[in-house]
């Protein structure tokens, strides 16, 4: 019986901020990429163009995608949530793809979970309970992405969800200030991922900014000239240089640590909650993860299950990318 040869294919991490392109082979099982290179999303005109300098630098030829998008994903089309892109299958064909998958950024990330060893994560909670099939995602990046992995024996199933669009649940007498706050400057709902993800944390800074706090003088001129003001905050909260940097990124972790205790209950995640996005990994070791945990764990009839939950931080920093390749070969090959 002759041997299948190998074939190269696309795997892509489409975000808001940035797109990874890299090429695998069908036949590798590390899935180490041959190539890839970043792209910044605002400054391509699509996704196409993006495709085609990939192409255009590698010497093989690929007929098979798979794309992971941060957007609503359809059968025919994808819409990204903070681009004002849409990708379709046909306009992929006309680029020579006759394979092709396209899953929500956050299935990735699920899909990513069985590839992970060890070192790819950071333990925040053991647990200790009976382990379940199903494992809750919750990373905040540019926006705040929610999803699930169902895997048993014989099947394994990662769907990422809408849920960061949920709307916001305060717990205390601060975060209904918060939340009182955003309403009356916002004609939108206001969402878990309006205080959840990146772009939220320069939001709890201004909130307590407007309650008449003040932070560090040379950083709030910093902050006045930054395009993108988050980095800027949970670094200085990190180095403990600015109390009120410190206290914005202690409120991320609490509305953080609860909503994950959400999510959980709602999967019934007993396999483990498991943390990505971009922001959390770059704080283990810098902060203390105590107001997520103390957030998280909160007295109830389902404090038990809780608390024998298996919590992860994911330190791959690829995962959406690496979760791609992986459901794309296990489609396509």
């Amino acid at each position: 019986m002759p041997v299948k040869q190998a074939e190269h294919f696309l795997a892509v991490d489409l975000g808001g901020t940035k797109t990874d392109v890299a090429l695998y082979l069908s036949s590798d099982d590390s899935l180490a990429p041959v190539a890839r290179k970043r792209y910044s999303s605002r400054r391509a005109g699509g996704i196409g163009e993006i495709l085609s300098d990939f192409l255009d630098s590698q010497p093989v030829r690929c007929e098979a995608i798979s794309i992971a998008i941060a957007g609503v994903v359809g059968e025919t089309t994808a819409q990204v949530t903070n681009l004002p892109w849409t990708i379709d299958r046909k306009g992929l064909a006309k680029l020579g793809f006759s394979k092709i998958s396209m899953i929500n950024d956050m299935t990735a990330v699920a899909a990513c979970l069985p590839l992970l060893g060890e070192d790819d994560l950071f333990c925040l909670q053991r647990g200790g309970g009976p382990v379940g099939p199903i494992r809750a995602v919750l990373a905040p990046g540019t926006g705040l992405g929610e999803g699930f992995l169902l895997h048993t024996d014989d099947h394994c199933y990662p769907r990422g969800t809408e849920g960061g669009h949920g709307g916001f649940a305060p717990v205390d007498r601060e975060q209904r200030q918060l939340l009182e706050w955003l309403a009356d400057s916002s004609a939108e709902a206001v969402s878990s991922e309006h205080v959840c993800a990146g772009p939220g944390i320069a939001t709890l800074y201004d909130f307590y900014c407007a309650r008449g706090e003040t932070g560090n003088a040379e950083l709030q001129g910093r902050l006045s000239r930054a395009e993108d003001r988050t980095p800027l905050i949970a670094e200085a909260a990190m180095a403990g240089t600015c109390p009120l940097c410190v206290n914005t990124l202690q409120l991320f972790l609490r509305i953080l640590g609860r909503e994950g205790a959400n999510l959980v209950l709602k999967l019934y995640a007993t396999g483990g909650l498991f943390l990505g996005g971009g922001i959390l990994p770059r704080m283990v070791n810098s902060v203390s993860f105590v107001p997520f945990l103390k957030a998280f764990h909160f007295p109830g009839p389902m404090a038990s299950l809780l608390a024998a939950t298996p919590i992860h931080i994911i330190l791959e920093r690829d995962a959406a990318l690496l979760g791609a390749a992986g459901f794309g070969r296990n489609l396509f090959y």
